[in-house]
């Protein structure tokens, strides 16, 4: 795989796994899994109520439109669940796998597999403030500020006050920045074909899209959610 398309490639990829296993989390908590609609434990970590944080081990019973909906395209089952066949469980260790190979890349450039990020979205002219950033990489703008703060104590990133609006910060890479990320995407590119070890074009290609489905299927769910909220 090529430098030039790398980046936004593994920038996808990688937001996909980490945006359907989040809304793996929010979908889960609408239909729990049988076991957990009877007040039984279920042992799958992907599934509501295993040990998850705030989650309460009894949810509200699904209505019967929402069960009927399940049913129509169900593959999971609560009384059979288990870790090992649960997607959400593999696409997790597939991010983390991709980020411990991708920190270990980056600790001769003194970052961290989360601070590539910015500089790269940053050279490629995808976003100067903070908020822009934190949207490319789908965290909250306070864990992307703190982000930012290191990055401009390293030399890497330079902040400036908007011309036209004294309220709005403005990032730019310094000379430092500019040299760190030109060396990225070789890095992205490496840790992308390790884990694509063995695969074919068509098949990456068919992955993507199943990503893109499931990504799809997700939003649509939340924002139906929202709707009738």
């Amino acid at each position: 795989m090529s430098t030039t398309t790398c980046a936004g490639f593994y920038s996808g990829l990688c937001a996909r796994a980490r945006i359907i296993a989040t809304r793996l989390h929010h979908v889960e908590q609408e239909l729990p899994c049988d076991n957990h609609s009877r007040g039984n434990q279920c042992w799958d970590n992907d599934c509501i109520g295993s040990n998850m944080p705030g989650m309460t081990s009894r949810p509200p019973s699904p209505t019967r439109s929402s069960a009927r909906k399940r049913s129509a395209s169900s593959f999971y089952d609560g009384r059979s669940c288990a870790t090992d066949t649960s997607y959400g469980y593999l696409l997790r260790r597939l991010y983390g796998s991709m980020q411990r190979h991708f920190d270990k890349r980056m600790q001769p450039l003194d970052l961290t597999a989360m601070q590539w990020g910015p500089l790269l979205l940053m050279a490629e002219g995808r976003g100067n403030t903070a908020a822009e950033l934190a949207r490319g990489m789908d965290i909250d703008t306070g864990a992307m500020t703190r982000m930012l703060d290191r990055l401009e104590a390293k030399g890497l990133v330079a902040r400036a006050r908007s011309a036209s609006d004294r309220r709005i910060v403005r990032l730019e890479l310094t000379a430092e920045g500019l040299n760190v990320a030109s060396q990225i995407p070789q890095q992205l590119a490496d840790v992308l074909n390790l884990h694509l070890r063995g695969f074919k074009a068509d098949e990456l290609r068919l992955l993507m899209s199943f990503l893109e489905r499931m990504l799809a299927n997700g939003t649509g769910r939340l924002s139906d959610s929202q709707d009738a909220g």
